[in-house]
């Protein structure tokens, strides 16, 4: 009878927290699972253990959340690249525990600079960008992709970082240059975040061999790639296969599955920066993707206002369905 009981409670429940208002569920589950500042523990798949996921679950934008720590160290490696760039002193070392380490190999071989000296070790006509974070605790190690294409030079930053209070700071890094091809012309990868095919219990996913042979082609070409997906971060993978040489090489590459790993969202690129987009196939690309007004909107900047290309693969023409120009016209 207990059981019974508990069963018939739990369905109550649910039923009735289905057909609250939004406000009335934020209330609700705060009485729950406590204020923000309180981790939330797994709710039917809904409401994990993060604040972020438990407010934006609520599609409550406007709750001002803190940073993250990884947005917090990709501010960090912004000033840090933003500095070194274009010799901005302060941002540069705003980017720098007082006591950090920066060694490098110059003309006199390996050494330990000043700040004040790595600003001036570079010209300023260079591209970077933050390849990938590994956060543990209150220690982070970092690495930034450093493009100079007129030298045709590329440079990889490895950083060490450390949380102090509520700032992250680099505390030790070195760096290691190779020659390179890339231009810093980019291209916008386009993926969904969908797991499972709508309205049912069957997985799907983006088409891994999509991904990889446009990745490698583009790559190798001089691009640099950029992948948004509508809600960002972590995103569904199918037609895995370690066999097939390429597809291993970058399963097993960092950088790379970094970069699947965390998407960014529509709102975190800029049309102006990218040639084309690319929208990747897969079962994933039918749901989410097509009628994004964001995603859709950096795909017609791209190819309007910017002369670049869209593209599509498989599957992924659904993303060019509902795509239409300034006078009204479908793509």
């Amino acid at each position: 009878m207990k059981f019974i009981c508990t069963a018939v409670v739990s369905f109550f429940f649910l039923f009735s927290f289905s057909q609250e208002k939004e406000d009335t569920k934020g209330k609700l589950l705060a009485s729950i699972y406590g204020s923000k500042q309180q981790k939330v523990i797994n709710y039917g798949k809904s409401f994990m253990s993060d604040d972020r996921l438990f407010y934006g679950s609520l599609d409550r934008p406007d709750i001002n959340l803190p940073p993250s720590d990884k947005e917090l160290i990709e501010q960090t490696l912004n000033n840090y690249i933003e500095g070194s760039s274009f010799n901005k002193m302060n941002t540069l070392k705003n980017s720098f525990y007082k006591d950090v380490t920066l060694y490098l190999t110059g003309k006199d071989g390996f050494k330990q600079f000043t700040t004040e000296e790595y600003s001036k070790f570079f010209p300023s006509n260079k591209r970077g960008e933050v390849i990938s974070i590994d956060i543990t605790n209150d220690i982070a190690m970092a690495k930034v992709e450093i493009l100079i294409p007129n030298r045709k030079w590329r440079f990889v930053d490895l950083f060490l970082l450390k949380k102090f209070a509520n700032d992250w700071k680099i505390i030790s890094k070195t760096a290691t240059r190779e020659a390179s091809y890339e231009t810093g012309n980019k291209i916008l990868f386009v993926v969904s975040n969908t797991d499972y095919y709508v309205g049912t219990n069957i997985p799907t996913g983006n088409s891994f061999d999509e991904i990889v042979l446009a990745y490698k082609m583009f790559t190798e070409a001089g691009f640099n790639i950029d992948i948004i997906s509508p809600k960002g971060g972590a995103i569904p993978l199918k037609y895995v296969d370690t066999s097939e040489k390429n597809k291993k090489k970058y399963l097993y590459d960092n950088d790379f599955m970094y970069a699947l790993k965390t998407t960014k969202k529509p709102t975190e690129v800029h049309s102006s920066s990218y040639k084309a987009i690319y929208y990747v196939g897969g079962g994933s690309a039918m749901f989410n993707v097509p009628k994004n007004k964001e995603i859709q909107k950096t795909a017609m900047d791209i190819y309007e206002k910017h002369e670049g290309v869209i593209s599509a693969v498989c599957h992924g023409t659904a993303g060019i369905v509902f795509l239409k120009k300034s006078d009204g016209e479908y793509v």
